[in-house]
């Protein structure tokens, strides 16, 4: 399993929002997205709220 965050350099940071990029405090609840690649490895994304986790959806969604 690999936690990134898209657009950063620590594929293992999960103190960041995948989507804004703003710092996550991590003693407090936070959503998070998990999701398979093509080779079925599983990637964690991490979301300080989650209107930036609709955000990120909605970009993502677009893109596909």
């Amino acid at each position: 399993m690999t936690r990134r965050s898209p657009g950063s350099d620590d594929a293992s940071d999960e103190r960041t929002c995948a989507s804004c990029g703003e710092r996550i405090e991590l003693t407090a609840w936070h959503p998070v997205l998990a999701e398979p690649d093509a080779s079925e490895a599983l990637h964690l994304y991490p979301f300080c709220s989650a209107d930036c986790r609709t955000a990120w959806n909605q970009r993502n969604t677009e893109n596909d």
